[in-house]
């Protein structure tokens, strides 16, 4: 009997590149949407300003892929961060409460975090076992943990993964590197030399599933590519294989400051994501370089 796999964030791109992944000859898959009109046969619709989740999503689920989340790229002021905080930590908590109260015991609930976690304004390796930081966003990815982490109580194998920028050709941050490419500008922000931790979606999209087939795997992942490189030579390296004749021109950071005077420290940040762990798991990455993602997805 083929085990059932309850995803959130149904029209999100992790979603639908999961839906392409997972092996349906083992599982079935269920959705959560916030949107009536997506619901089907296997879409479900919840809503967490009413703690409303329709019941039929949970029965017989064996596995729960959380990856709802209002965006981060999303301009941040007070009402759009307490729906990046509901979307994802009161979420969290709303499956986690509808499991209890309909006894229904998933074998695993995998949510997936950020590097968030280790906060803005930082500078080196982080590994897992590095402490928070007490920025607005490190405080929501460690209650984002904290509300996996009740599954726990029921017997859950937990996984939380402390996801690095998520890219392919659809990406925002692709997609608006390609406008400044095509006429023919490269963008580099500050002085490029901050580190840009990156992972592709199809690798994002099979680790999650290779947690599934791996029984033995628990507990906090950082997710990356195994490429350490900065800002300034990924766009270098998209100028090189798909854009030669542009120029590259240096955003100053004080005109970050004028222009998007909160998210410069998104895009500024100074940290590289240690994947030891991930890749003592037996994890191999199809790409592990900026360059083989350039030349075979861009």
């Amino acid at each position: 009997m083929k085990e059932e796999i309850l995803i959130t964030g149904y029209n999100g791109s992790l979603a639908k590149q999961l839906s392409r992944t997972i092996d349906y000859s083992k599982y079935r898959i269920k959705y959560l949407t916030t949107q009536k009109s997506a619901c089907k046969e296997n879409i479900f619709y919840w809503d967490i300003s009413t703690n409303y989740i329709n019941p039929q999503a949970l029965v017989n689920t064996h596995h729960i892929i959380h990856v709802s989340g209002f965006s981060i790229s999303n301009k941040w002021n007070a009402k759009n961060k307490k729906l990046m905080y509901d979307s994802r930590v009161k979420t969290s908590l709303l499956l986690y409460d509808r499991c209890i109260k309909m006894r229904i015991n998933p074998k695993t609930f995998i949510s997936i975090s950020a590097m968030g976690y280790y906060g803005f304004k930082q500078n080196g390796l982080k590994t897992e076992n590095d402490k928070p930081h007490d920025d607005w966003l490190s405080k929501l990815c460690v209650e984002w943990e904290k509300m996996a982490d009740n599954f726990k109580k029921i017997g859950t194998r937990v996984c939380k993964l402390r996801s690095s920028l998520i890219i392919n050709k659809n990406a925002e941050i692709i997609q608006k590197t390609n406008i400044g490419f095509s006429i023919g500008l490269g963008l580099i922000f500050g002085s490029g030399q901050q580190q840009f931790p990156w992972i592709h979606i199809k690798d994002m999209s099979r680790f999650i599933v290779f947690i599934l087939e791996n029984k033995n795997i628990q507990g906090v992942f950082n997710v990356a590519s195994p490429e350490k490189i900065s800002y300034q030579d990924f766009i270098k390296k998209i100028k090189l294989i798909k854009y030669p004749n542009s120029i590259l021109l240096h955003v100053p950071e004080m005109l970050l400051k004028l222009c998007i005077p909160k998210k410069k420290e998104l895009i500024l940040n100074n940290i590289k994501l240690c994947v030891k762990k991930m890749k003592s798991t037996g994890f191999f990455w199809e790409y592990e370089t900026i360059e083989k993602f350039v030349k075979t997805d861009l």
